[in-house]
């Protein structure tokens, strides 16, 4: 590897670690790259002098962060307002030197999340921040309208806010279908490493390495606050994303919305377990528009025979063509799948059911 790399590779290592090491973060690059404490201080001197990192202390009592590049608010009035206006006049100038892809996919987060506002949140006003350090850009829109989860609540009459979060984790939602094709939220949350809707009472984060998770708070804000973040070394492309969930090996033609992530444990209210039918049948709904589903069990430490005969023996009976995929089951989990497997097989015999032939219930 030649110097200028490694110096390259070292500096991506210190902004992707000094967030959690501030104090020692010589000693964790002496180690990854088997330098000299005196070395690994030299590239962190540099990095304070280059303006991306500030040290307070001294000697053992220094601690380094990562240094402010932009950080900017924006009041902007959504009246007649346009979202590649927003894009061009107050993100563009700040992204110079960035990866192709990471602007790319920056494009299509902002304006997704920038048009809900403009179309959909009945607020005059909406709030823009972008921040920019050696690791990553963050974009923060903040609107003063009537909340996404309770907009998509009383839209579709569901019994909670939280069930809207489930249902625009799933995508193909939308509250004005003949404007919107209701992909905007779940292509942003997937492309993006982290995204973050902070709406009313309710609290929900995606990151592309950590299970999903919803809080809920007590104190309520007005409107809807989303938050993304884009590491400056992601690989990943909007191509990447589209392909992922548009592409279908089966068909000649592969354009379209075909499959879909669907985190279980945002269908758990509160402490309830997973374990009736009405539960599944919440789950389920809008399956029958793809023609795979993945239902990922990641922080689901218990269900219900029920409810796992409703989702993968009742449900794929009466819908052949779609393939529900469970993923990330724990032992107990797979437990009830197995169970349902072994209803499944023993009621082939039946004749109602030669024609379930084209699926068949699946774990990973």
């Amino acid at each position: 590897m030649t110097s200028r790399k490694k110096t390259t590779e070292i500096r991506r290592f210190i902004a992707a670690n000094v967030a959690i090491h501030p104090g020692d973060m010589a000693a964790l690059i002496a180690s990854e790259f088997d330098l000299s404490r005196q070395a690994a201080r030299k590239h962190l001197s540099s990095m304070v002098k280059d303006g991306l990192l500030t040290v307070t202390g001294r000697t053992r009592n220094r601690k380094y962060q990562l240094a402010f590049l932009v950080n900017q608010t924006t009041g902007i009035e959504t009246n007649n307002l346009f979202e590649d206006a927003v894009w061009t006049e107050y993100i563009v100038p700040h992204l110079s030197g960035l990866p192709e892809n990471v602007i790319q996919v920056l494009s299509i987060a902002t304006s997704e999340m920038l048009n809900n506002v403009i179309d959909h949140s009945e607020s005059d006003r909406l709030q823009l921040t972008v921040i920019r350090t050696a690791a990553a850009v963050d974009v923060i829109i903040r609107d003063f309208g009537v909340g996404v989860f309770k907009k998509v609540q009383e839209a579709f009459n569901l019994i909670d806010e939280r069930q809207a979060i489930l249902e625009l984790s799933k995508g193909r939602l939308t509250t004005a279908p003949d404007q919107h094709s209701g992909y905007g939220i779940f292509f942003t949350s997937r492309m993006v490493n982290s995204f973050k809707l902070w709406s009313g009472r309710l609290f929900f984060h995606h990151t592309d390495n950590v299970e999903d998770w919803l809080i809920g708070f007590d104190t309520e804000i007005q409107g809807t606050y989303a938050a993304l973040t884009v590491r400056s070394d992601s690989q990943l492309s909007p191509k990447d994303v589209y392909d992922k969930f548009c592409s279908d090996p089966n068909l000649e033609s592969d354009i379209g919305f075909h499959r879909t992530h669907v985190p279980l444990k945002l269908a758990q209210f509160g402490n309830e377990s997973l374990v009736s039918r009405s539960q599944a049948k919440r789950v389920l709904s809008r399956f029958d528009r793809f023609r795979e589903v993945m239902l990922d069990f990641n922080g689901v430490e218990f269900v219900g025979q029920a409810f796992i005969d409703e989702i993968f023996r009742v449900f794929r009976l009466q819908h052949p063509d779609v393939r529900v995929i469970a993923i990330n089951a724990n032992r107990q989990v797979q437990q009830m799948l197995n169970l349902a497997r072994s209803i499944g097989n023993a009621n082939k015999a039946s004749p109602s059911l030669q024609s379930d032939d084209k699926t068949r219930l699946e774990s990973e």
